[in-house]
C-alpha cells in the first residue's frame, strides 16, 4: 500500500485543564483525516504530541475536542509497543490503512457479541484461523492472548456487537477489533498490585510492536501489529 501524504506537524489548542488520569506511555502519534475515507487516498494531518497526551483523561479530552470540531474527522493515535522494531513502528501510515480497510469489510472477519456463546465461537473462529494461516505456535498464542484482552475490554466497557478481523502481513498479524462505541479510549493504566484486573491493555502494549486506535463516526477500532516471526533477541 503507499503511503498517503503526510501534512507536517501542527500544533492544536492545548487541553483544557482537569483531573489527572490514568498514566501511560503516550502515542506516538495522532492524526487525523477527512470523511473516514482511505488514509492512502486522502492527506493526514499529523498533531503534536506533548506531555500531556501521557495522561489518559487529558488524551480523551482532547480527542473529544477534535472530534467537537468536526464530526466527520477520522481519528487516529498510534502507540508504541515493547514487541517490535523501527523498520516496523516507521510503517504506521500503511497500518492504518490496513485497518481502515478492514472496518470497510475487505477482511473476512468474525462479528459476534459479548455473550458466552459468541465468545466461544470467536476463540474456535481465531484458533482455525491462525491454524489455516501456519502462524508459529509461539506466534500464534500471542495472538490469541491480544485478541482475548481487546474482547475482555469491548465486554467490560462496550458490551454489544463487535467484529474482529486478522490481517495476515508479510511480517506480521494485524489484529482489528471494532464496536460501536466510539467514546472511550483504551490506556494502558498502572493497577496497584492488589488489583487483579486493569493490565489489559498494559499485555496488548507488551507483546505487539504498535498498537493504536481509529476513531470514525460511530465506531472505534483498537488494532495491534504483531510481528510474526517474533524478533530473535540476541544476549550480546
Amino acid at each position: 500500500m503507499t503511503d498517503p501524504a503526510v501534512a507536517p506537524p501542527v500544533p492544536s489548542a492545548a487541553p483544557p485543564a482537569r483531573a489527572v488520569g490514568a498514566p501511560m506511555r503516550g502515542p506516538a502519534h495522532l492524526a487525523w483525516w477527512s470523511g473516514g475515507a482511505d488514509p492512502a487516498r486522502q492527506p493526514i494531518v499529523e498533531l503534536d504530541v506533548g506531555p500531556d497526551d501521557g495522561d489518559a483523561s487529558l488524551l480523551s479530552a482532547r480527542v473529544d475536542g477534535l472530534r467537537a470540531e468536526d464530526p466527520d474527522r477520522t481519528i487516529a493515535l498510534v502507540h508504541p509497543g515493547a514487541g517490535g522494531s523501527a523498520a516496523t513502528t516507521d510503517n504506521w501510515r500503511s497500518r492504518l490503512g490496513e485497518v481502515v480497510m478492514c472496518l470497510a469489510g475487505r477482511a473476512d472477519g468474525f462479528t459476534g457479541d459479548t455473550t458466552p456463546t459468541s465468545l466461544a465461537r470467536l476463540r474456535r473462529w481465531t484458533a482455525d484461523t491462525l491454524r489455516r494461516a501456519a502462524v508459529p505456535r509461539s506466534t500464534a498464542a500471542d495472538v490469541v492472548l491480544v485478541v482475548d484482552e481487546l474482547v475482555s475490554n469491548v465486554e467490560e466497557h462496550a458490551p454489544g456487537w463487535m467484529t474482529v478481523d486478522l490481517e495476515f502481513l508479510d511480517h506480521g498479524v494485524l489484529v482489528v477489533v471494532s464496536d460501536p462505541h466510539p467514546t472511550r479510549l483504551p490506556a494502558p493504566g498502572q493497577p496497584p498490585p492488589e488489583r487483579p484486573a486493569g493490565r489489559g491493555m498494559m499485555i496488548v502494549a507488551a507483546l505487539s510492536a504498535q498498537w493504536g486506535v481509529i476513531l470514525e463516526g460511530g465506531t472505534k477500532a483498537v488494532w495491534a501489529e504483531l510481528e510474526w516471526p517474533p524478533r530473535v533477541w540476541s544476549s550480546s
